[in-house]
């Protein structure tokens, strides 16, 4: 039984190297095509995922300085919704192009003017920060 598997084994190997050996551009065109494939398909799932990750971020920070806000810790809020701020701009790098970008660079803009009020040391409602948060949730893909 052994014999015989080792016998289709070396058959099997010999096979593919005759075959390869007779149509070596093939191969080698196969080969590349397949791997660029693979190449193109990991580096849509890592740009899903980073955008992903930045938009999860920014909606944390952006919780984290409604809270600040809330209990008038407003110089805390105001670091919170730059660092919010950032990751969403990290977003739009990773998005160049369509919908979804213009959708981060207008929220993006509401988080601008929420930033600012906060610096001038005015108050932010919840209704504010929910609409906000909001627009982040429908960010996400």
């Amino acid at each position: 039984m052994k014999m015989l598997i080792l016998l289709l084994s070396y058959g099997l190997i010999f096979g593919l190297g005759f075959y390869v050996g007779q149509r070596p551009t093939e191969v080698k065109q196969q080969l590349r095509t397949i791997s660029g494939e693979v190449l193109e398909k990991t580096i849509g799932l890592n740009k899903g995922l980073t955008l992903k990750r930045e938009i999860v971020e920014a909606k944390e920070q952006l919780l984290d300085g409604q809270l600040s806000s809330l209990d008038h810790d407003y110089s805390t809020a105001v670091q919170n919704i730059e660092q919010s701020i950032e990751h969403l701009k990290k977003a739009k790098e990773v998005e160049q192009e369509g919908e979804l970008s213009k959708q981060i660079g207008r929220v993006i803009e509401r988080l601008r003017q929420t930033h600012t009020r906060l610096a001038q040391g005015e108050g932010i409602s919840r209704r504010v920060f929910k609409d906000v948060t909001r627009q982040v949730d429908a960010l996400l893909p």
